[in-house]
């Protein structure tokens, strides 16, 4: 499989990897294969500065030693990942795992009725947030935030493409609003407007 990238204004933005043309090989572009269990763990492959990682959930992760795909909370630029966000059934094992890797602190928050969101901690900078996700049966999973100028006319026009609404329109007091979509190859993204 080839590991494309999505770049915007020569910022890496995200990667996703894709199957080959079958009459084409193109060695200047990386090649993972990725595993799904019961096949043997994908420990590290290493390209450049990018490393790809299975962590204990089956997940494949992309770390850098650079910090050319982390955005500033304050960059509110439209069309760039502006956040992610773990949902997960095992809270305790993720928060172990990520900060065991990457040496991150965790600052978890009472959103009342017994939920808990935790942030990801890089020294004093917010990194990512993780919560538990609410239905028992949901895979692990990324979330990753792209901001928008309009929300509205962005769900509209994602629904428009074949989109499918998972998350309406919810407000976060102070901070803006976020909406979530599954793709029309069944991807999940986020959609974020600033206040």
């Amino acid at each position: 499989m080839f590991f494309a990238t999505i770049q915007t204004n020569n910022r890496l933005q995200a990667g996703s990897y894709i199957p080959p043309p079958a009459d084409a090989f193109d060695t200047t572009v990386l090649v993972v294969t990725v595993h799904n269990n019961p096949s043997p763990p994908l420990d590290h492959a290493q390209a450049g500065s990018e490393f790809f990682k299975r962590n204990d959930n089956d997940q494949t992760i992309m770390s850098e030693e650079k910090d050319d795909c982390s955005n500033s909370a304050e960059d509110k630029t439209p069309g760039i990942f502006s956040w992610r966000e773990m949902i997960t059934q095992d809270v305790e094992g993720s928060k172990k795992f990520y900060t065991e890797l990457f040496g991150w602190s965790i600052e978890s928050m009472d959103m009342g009725g017994g939920n808990v969101y935790n942030m990801f901690m890089q020294g004093e900078r917010p990194i990512a947030g993780m919560i538990k996700s609410p239905k028992e049966d949901a895979p692990t999973t990324w979330i990753n935030y792209i901001t928008v100028e309009n929300l509205e006319a962005t769900v509209e026009k994602a629904e428009a493409l074949g989109a499918h609404l998972c998350m309406p329109i919810t407000e976060i007091p102070g901070k803006g609003r976020f909406a979530g979509v599954a793709d029309p190859q069944g991807a999940p993204i986020a959609f974020w407007q600033f206040v």
